[in-house]
């Protein structure tokens, strides 16, 4: 997982400016860095300027590939998770600021290797109104000219498939995405306040030659919104669409849409239910022709909708857990991948388990005659003790009937004597 994290900023990001865009975004991050190539161990001083932009707050969000580079200074109210630093700046007068300028946040190179930096944030004015900036990289070349040039061509010949129309990254301004992103991943949910009309989403390919359109993160109702995602592969050849379902309402409590179980009589969910899992996988006997499937919402005013859990065929079985919230617009599925087994996996499976059973058996009975001989050795040792024991006993008995004797014939020495 973490070498996914590592691995999100390579040339691929290169895309970045055209694939990340919003409508209604008026201005941009700029991005000074203080040399446009640096050496390994060398440090590079990067700044955001917010020239002509009036805020009086904000949040960034630097990412970095912490394989190329290592952050080695940051001002004050940054944090750093891995591979993103989140800075804070408030204006001291709660008063709109331009030209604003943030202290520098230092790298130093680790790797000749060129890399970049995304730099994305929220933005506020005085009076609490978002202000809408569009993201912004920054390529950094490390090493020699020549090192580039060799690595280039080795992005190239490392390309992904032209036939590839998967997202890498796909982010949100705003918090609370469901289920976590994964390029496999095609439906997605959000519940966002009444106030809130749209957002602005990065959204970078797999395959940095892919074209990737967004419709629908603008201009939202209230109830149910759908952002869709459309990447087309290279050699057009292939399309895969993401969606995005938002909800737009004063009230997320009647929007949840989330389960409080989820569990299948006759098996075990891979992974373990959670919220911010939609997808899972179930393996069945091939006796298993239905399931009983428990699903009980988080709010009891929600319902639930269970398909496909009948008459399963040999193979993969799609099941669909429906839950609708109690507004009857909000709508979350959960997806399980059920399969039977057939005779012949069946009987692999079997053999599987005897091999098993006969291997526990096996370690078992290893055990019981660890434990056997240590209770052998336990019992000569007690023997031998007891015989010692016995033995010392009999010496203290001689020893003492000698020091008896010795004071009877003193005691009649001196009787006698007097």
């Amino acid at each position: 997982m973490k070498r996914f994290k590592l691995f999100i900023f390579s040339i691929l990001i290169l895309i970045f400016l055209i694939n990340s865009k919003s409508v209604f975004a008026e201005n941009k991050i700029n991005i000074i860095a203080n040399k446009d190539q640096i050496q390994r161990e060398e440090e590079i001083e990067i700044k955001v300027d917010l020239s002509g932009i009036s805020v009086a707050s904000y949040t960034l969000e630097i990412y970095f590939d912490n394989q190329k580079l290592e952050a080695v200074n940051m001002p004050e109210n940054s944090n750093i998770v891995d591979n993103i630093i989140r800075y804070t700046w408030v204006s001291e007068n709660g008063k709109n600021n331009e030209n604003i300028e943030s202290n520098p946040f230092i790298f130093k190179a680790i790797d000749e290797e060129n890399t970049s930096i995304v730099v994305t944030g929220e933005f506020y004015n005085e009076a609490g109104e978002q202000v809408i900036i569009e993201n912004n990289l920054k390529e950094i070349k490390i090493g020699n000219e020549e090192s580039n040039t060799e690595q280039l061509l080795l992005n190239e010949e490392n390309n992904v498939a032209d036939n590839n129309s998967k997202l890498k990254i796909m982010r949100l301004q705003y918090e609370g995405i469901t289920p976590e992103f994964n390029p496999d991943t095609l439906e997605y949910y959000i519940t966002v306040d009444s106030t809130i009309t749209g957002t602005e989403l990065t959204a970078i390919p797999e395959n940095k030659d892919a074209n990737v359109t967004v419709a629908g993160n603008t201009n939202w109702k209230n109830g149910l919104n759908t952002i869709i995602i459309t990447v087309e592969s290279k050699d057009k050849s292939t399309k895969t669409e993401y969606k995005i379902y938002v909800t737009k309402t004063d009230n997320k409590e009647t929007a949840n849409a989330d389960l409080e179980t989820l569990a299948v009589k006759e098996g075990t969910l891979t992974p373990e239910f959670s919220n911010n899992v939609t997808k899972y996988k179930l393996d069945l006997s091939n006796e298993t022709t239905a399931l009983t499937i428990l699903a009980i919402p988080q709010k009891e005013g929600a319902s639930v909708e269970i398909t496909g859990n009948e008459n399963l065929v040999e193979g993969d079985n799609k099941i669909e857990i429906t839950v609708t919230a109690e507004n009857g617009i909000t709508s979350k599925t959960f997806e399980i991948i059920a399969h039977r087994r057939n005779s012949e996996e069946e009987t692999e499976y079997k053999e599987e388990q005897e091999i098993q059973v006969q291997r526990l058996s096996a370690l078992l009975g290893d055990e019981n005659n660890i434990t056997e001989n240590d209770a052998e050795n336990l019992e000569e040792e007690n023997t031998h003790k007891e015989q010692e024991e016995e033995k010392n006993n009999n010496m203290l008995v001689g020893a003492g009937i000698v020091i008896a004797i010795v004071l009877v014939g003193v005691i009649i020495y001196i009787v006698k004597k007097n």
